[in-house]
């Protein structure tokens, strides 16, 4: 109990003068603004607090809101980058096999030169090696 009485007085130390009344015994605060009854409508001012509260808190709402849609706004740009990142990790792996299949026409294509340009190499004579 002497803990809890400890942690309330060390939070009241730390809250601003005008909030002092509405911090509790458990160092809870309690609800500033009554919860609308639709979530996209704006909160409604407590009938226990100051109109200079209530429009304070209203600013307070109205700061964390815009900060909500900022990080929204960064969450949205993570997932795009995340989803460019896997697309370039695709491309990455689609390059890799077609410069496979290109070293192999390469290698192909170097060998019936050497095969054409060999003065012994007769017209019917059995298939040469590729590795030769």
């Amino acid at each position: 109990m002497e803990d809890e009485i400890e942690q309330t007085e060390a939070a009241l130390k730390l809250t601003p003068k005008h909030r002092h009344s509405i911090l509790n015994k458990s160092s809870r605060r309690s609800t500033f603004l009554l919860q609308p009854q639709k979530p996209s409508e704006p909160p409604i001012d407590n009938p226990f607090n100051s109109h200079q509260v209530n429009q304070q808190l209203k600013s307070e709402y109205e700061s964390i809101k815009s900060i909500n849609q900022a990080l929204e706004g960064v969450i949205e740009d993570f997932e795009e980058a995340t989803d460019k990142i896997h697309l370039f990790s695709e491309n990455v792996s689609q390059t890799y096999k077609l410069l496979n299949i290109w070293a192999q026409i390469l290698e192909k294509t170097q060998d019936i030169n050497s095969v054409l340009e060999d003065n012994n190499w007769k017209l019917n004579s059995r298939k040469r090696p590729a590795n030769e």
